[in-house]
């Protein structure tokens, strides 16, 4: 496809989003001036603006290993899809219950040349609450990509998002676009103001986890001159292991760690290699 818009590093734009119960659900290309192969395309997001009704649902496939119905699919005795009110900061979930707005973006991620998978180490699909305002997303771009994809905007989403959907709705999300030179081969991160998160997205949970905690050791064996093995026993005090998505093909777990542990961002992805961890490809 054609870029629908090109834009320079350092750069602020609004990206109009729809909702994900509508296809395609994805805006751009976003083509980025001068990221190239090797670079680190920055994606900050600085406002999230929610947009006409939300839709709740959990559905059932009739294929087992589908995952896009929730995690208690093969369970349900009946499908269910509904609209909801958004408005003045609560999601109405019925006419007695209403819950607070926590806006997110579900779908960041770089185009590849081919297809690899969806989440993966380009972004994607990483339904992570983490990406909210106030976070800077960093994906490596190992093939030149030079563009990206946004969407999959959320009112409210729980960590894992076991039914398959959060709150879908359309959204306006204002994000500043900069680009790191030179930096090395690395999985998504996350920094807000707090926290530096660690992505990985794999085939089997398992594969997931274990990169994700080997990128955040790394990071913290790098910027407190630990060994890898310290900064191992270190997460177990201070690192939060937590799921982000377990209903796509590829789940997605992330690692977080206290901003005040670690190196700027900047320095972490282009003077730190991370190990990878073997995982299973899905046969």
């Amino acid at each position: 496809m054609p870029s629908a818009l090109v834009v320079e590093p350092g750069e602020e734009l609004i990206v109009e989003t729809v909702r994900a119960t509508v296809a395609p659900f994805l805006t751009g290309p976003i083509e980025v001036t001068g990221l190239s192969a090797g670079d680190t395309l920055a994606v900050t997001i600085k406002d999230i603006r929610t947009l006409g009704r939300g839709a709740i649902g959990f559905a059932l496939t009739k294929q087992p290993w589908e995952p896009w119905g929730g995690v208690l699919r093969e369970h349900a005795k009946h499908s269910v899809f509904r609209e909801v009110d958004v408005a003045n900061g609560l999601v109405h979930l019925s006419s007695t219950t209403a819950v607070p707005t926590r806006p997110m973006v579900g779908w960041i991620g770089l185009i590849l040349p081919e297809y690899e998978a969806d989440p993966w180490d380009h972004g994607g699909n990483m339904d992570t609450t983490a990406l909210t305002t106030g976070a800077t997303l960093y994906l490596h771009d190992r093939s030149g990509s030079g563009r990206f994809l946004m969407g999959d905007a959320h009112a409210a989403m729980g960590e894992g998002e076991v039914s398959g959907m959060g709150v879908e709705i359309a959204a306006e999300v204002r994000v500043k676009v900069d680009v790191v030179r030179d930096a090395r081969p690395h999985r998504p991160m996350i920094v807000d103001r707090t926290s530096v998160s660690h992505l990985c997205s794999r085939f089997v949970n398992r594969d997931a986890s274990a990169q994700c905690v080997s990128d955040a050791a790394a990071h913290l064996a790098h910027s407190q001159e630990i060994s890898n093995e310290e900064a191992n026993a270190w997460l177990g005090a201070v690192g939060d292991l937590r799921v982000s998505t377990v209903v796509s093909h590829s789940p997605t777990y992330r690692m977080d760690l206290p901003r005040s542990l670690l190196a700027e961002a900047n320095e972490l992805i282009c003077q730190v290699d991370r190990p990878t961890v073997p995982y299973q490809r899905r046969q």
